[in-house]
């Protein structure tokens, strides 16, 4: 026989906003003034966000905000979240918080400062019911707007959420808060005019308003909770204000080229269910030949903002929530009829009319810069080492935003008089040579040289190289027009490196470099070997390094104690261009000295020597040095 079985009972429910804090709600030009127009260029202590200055005279009446020069109005939506899943009676359905037998459900919304309160709304009785904005916490019966059923977000969540718009003046009242005209409410009951008709009662003083500081709060009355008894339960956040700021994705920008910018403002971010998106009017261009803003009301000098090629046209949140809008401009080559020069400052004003310290949106501003430049950039020249041995490549690197003009394209310099790359020793020289970028839209560009150094008897060895037995194959090729990894030149033992590059018509970039000879060194990678085991042998020296594109060898002399006419063995270069030579010894007791195997017995001694013929000054070119491990 088996069995089973499982507990019945209540769970608690718990209550929760979207946010911690929200934004303060913004009015607009017609909830103060019955003409549609303001009576001078700022909001005077309204609740008004104002696009930049620069529109608001410019279009309309110059000496007044016009409706439709404004941001609002903006209404904060505020999301309540019931979580109780001893209403999630039907897994496939969606279910629902409906109690009968009362006008107002279990769910309060209030706003609080100090000892005031008003009640926005109930949500959660069997049916919605109009009504109004009711003064102090408790519901007033048959007066209190009703929300209705709050719904589950999805079947068997047991999550129930409704939303619920809050207007600037959806506050306690206030001697602080702005004068809103009789026809300026948006009214909950249609029969009434003036405060009345969203209001129960005409404040003894002040006005009905959203302050900074002022506090949401959501209480939940739990009818059956874990226990069986009735718990409340509740959330709160404050209605808050934050400085916005403005940034742009680089400090300098190529004419013609897009610039992203950013503005940084959470008091926009009025719904946290869907990105928002502003008029670009709120910024104000600033160039030598023109100030305007740089959406619809900038005119025919922008061409109603198309000038300005923005992607998306307005400044669009980034996402649900984030409080960050962005556009991607073009930066104009003219604007009002004249060349945006390089160099040229640009600056980006943005006023913020929900400051920190001010009590609502339209009290106090506060102007957001910022600055950038069309680019006028000194390029730069890296090369991959200060000091070159006489045949190695080098890895040259020209840091040339201005030259970055398609971002769809990979972009060359070098090759024409305006852009000129030279490649140079001190006697020899690349003209013309070009370098390509690393990719599109980079503004880095690259290319390669192999040093050829000079004829000389680099091993010593006069069998080896060419008929009088020289090493190298110095030539200096193509002179003009080559790149970016064609490029030899010739150099000597002693010489200097310079790569120069005309970025403008008037300014030529340098990057240098030596080239020296070097003192090589011979050792053995282990100190110890067995009689029959294996030793290996390294010899470091990058003017061995003769053809920088494949592995090259060289010869050592090596001897023991008991065989002390030795053998010569090639030892490799670990790997292209590396100048590090390695090779095995094997070691016999036995057998005699032949190829790579040495007579060696217990207790001998064994030297490996090197012949270094490309030594340094103060020696010469006809010096030997032998180096011994």
């Amino acid at each position: 026989i088996t069995s089973t079985s499982s507990a019945i009972g209540a769970i608690s429910g718990s209550v929760q906003l979207d946010k911690s804090s929200y934004p303060v709600p913004i009015g607009s030009v017609s909830n103060f003034y019955d003409s549609g127009k303001s009576s001078s260029t700022n909001p005077n202590g309204r609740s008004i966000f104002p696009f930049h200055l620069t529109a608001v005279t410019k279009n309309g009446d110059p000496k007044a905000i016009d409706s439709g020069e404004e941001l609002g109005p903006k209404n904060t939506i505020l999301y309540v979240r019931i979580n109780d899943a001893d209403y999630n009676m039907s897994p496939n359905g969606e279910d629902k918080i409906a109690h009968s037998g009362s006008q107002n459900g279990p769910v309060k919304v209030m706003v609080t400062r100090g000892s005031s309160s008003i009640l926005l709304a109930t949500a959660g009785a069997e049916e919605a019911k109009s009504g109004i904005i009711t003064i102090g916490k408790n519901p007033k019966s048959g007066i209190t707007r009703e929300i209705g059923p709050i719904v589950e977000t999805s079947p068997s969540s047991g999550i129930f959420q409704f939303s619920l718009p809050i207007t600037y003046v959806d506050g306690p009242s206030s001697t602080k808060c702005p004068v809103t005209s009789e026809l300026g409410f948006k009214k909950l009951d249609s029969s009434k005019s003036g405060v009345l008709s969203r209001f129960d009662q005409i404040p003894s003083s002040g006005n009905y308003c959203i302050l900074q500081g002022d506090i949401i709060t959501v209480e939940y009355s739990d009818q059956t909770d874990a226990t069986g008894s009735i718990r409340t339960v509740t959330d709160s956040a404050a209605f808050d204000l934050r400085l916005g700021s403005l940034q742009s994705d680089q400090q300098s920008y190529i004419i013609g080229r897009d610039a992203l910018i950013t503005l940084i403002d959470p008091d926009l971010d009025f719904d946290s269910k869907k990105a928002e998106t502003y008029s670009l009017d709120v910024l104000e261009w600033d160039s030598d030949n023109a100030r305007i803003t740089m959406g619809n009301l900038g005119g025919t000098i922008t061409k109603n903002g198309k000038i300005f090629d923005s992607q998306p046209f307005g400044l669009r949140e980034t996402g649900d929530s984030t409080g960050i809008f962005q556009t991607i401009i073009d930066i104009p080559s003219e604007i009002n009829g004249k060349s945006v020069d390089r160099g040229e400052t640009i600056k980006i004003t943005y006023t913020d009319w929900g400051t920190p310290g001010a009590d609502f949106v339209g009290k106090d501003d506060q102007k957001v810069e910022l600055k950038f430049h069309t680019s006028n950039f000194q390029s730069q020249i890296l090369l991959d080492k200060k000091v070159y041995s006489w045949t190695e490549k080098v890895y040259i690197t020209i840091i040339a935003p201005d030259h970055n003009f398609n971002t769809n394209k990979i972009d060359e310099i070098g090759s024409k008089s305006t852009n000129e790359v030279k490649v140079s020793t001190r006697s020899n020289k690349l003209s013309q040579y070009k370098l390509v970028e690393t990719g599109t839209d980079t503004g880095i560009f690259v290319g390669e040289v192999i040093l050829t150094g000079f004829k000389h008897n680099a091993d010593g060895d006069p069998s080896t190289g060419d008929i009088d037995g020289r090493d190298t194959m110095p030539r200096t090729e193509p002179k003009s027009n080559g790149g970016p990894t064609n490029g030899f030149l010739e150099s000597k033992n002693d010489d200097g490196l310079t790569v120069s590059f005309q970025f403008s018509e008037r300014e030529t970039t340098l990057g240098s470099a030596l080239i020296r000879w070097n003192i090589g060194s011979v050792e053995w990678v282990q100190s110890v070997a067995s009689a029959n085991g294996v030793g290996i042998i390294r010899v470091i020296d990058p003017d061995m390094n003769l053809n920088p594109e494949i592995v090259n060898t060289l010869s050592i002399d090596l001897w023991s104690d008991s065989d002390l006419g030795g053998i010569d063995i090639r030892v490799t270069e670990t790997g292209p261009s590396t100048g590090i030579f390695e090779g095995d010894v094997a070691f016999t007791s036995t057998d005699q000295s032949s190829g790579n195997r040495l007579r060696v017995n217990d207790g001998d001694y064994v030297t490996a020597r090197y012949k270094d013929n490309t030594l340094p000054k103060p020696y010469t070119t006809a010096d030997e040095l032998k180096v011994s491990s």
